[in-house]
């Protein structure tokens, strides 16, 4: 939370906040280059990636929200829909998000790999991968999708307690 007053305050004093989020194209192109700037400044910074999901729009957001999905996927990280669940407050970014989702779990599905890359990823990054779809389709309200994702998940990986709690 600390850090993201941070860089609220670093947007206040280059001239970028706004109380309710809503910015001008023009706002939107600064902002971006700001955040690219911080990101080759800060490359460990996840509050860096994260926060322009929340501003850009369409296939930036797609590509902004893809760079910040996969290494989380990867890594195995429970908590990442809690981290993406304001987004579904933004018209569009839901089904951007679900779009997304599905292609990284068939690219990995089919070929091991996520698109566009050589490396294998390690089996649980499908596990990863389904549970956050589970979560994202419960979250939409379809709900017996989200059941045979979740179960999906434990079927691939039955030790991880994480996808009992999500049941």
């Amino acid at each position: 939370m600390l850090m993201l007053r941070y860089y609220e305050g670093l947007q206040r004093c280059v001239g970028l906040y706004s109380e309710n989020g809503d910015f001008s194209p023009d706002e939107i192109d600064r902002l971006d280059t700001l955040y690219k700037t911080l990101r080759e400044q800060f490359k460990w910074s996840s509050a860096v990636k994260r926060i322009p999901l929340d501003f850009l729009q369409g296939d930036r957001f797609r590509e902004a929200a893809d760079n910040y999905i996969r290494p989380l996927l990867t890594k195995g990280v429970p908590s990442l829909f809690s981290d993406l669940s304001s987004l579904y407050n933004h018209p569009g970014k839901a089904d951007i998000l679900e779009q997304l989702i599905l292609e990284l779990e068939n690219s990995i599905r089919t070929t091991g790999q996520y698109p566009g890359r050589a490396e294998k990823e390690p089996p649980s990054t499908l596990m990863w991968t389904l549970f956050l779809l589970a979560q994202h389709y419960d979250r939409r309200g379809q709900h017996e999708i989200a059941l045979s994702k979740i179960n999906e998940a434990i079927e691939h990986t039955p030790t991880v307690i994480d996808l009992y709690s999500a049941k």
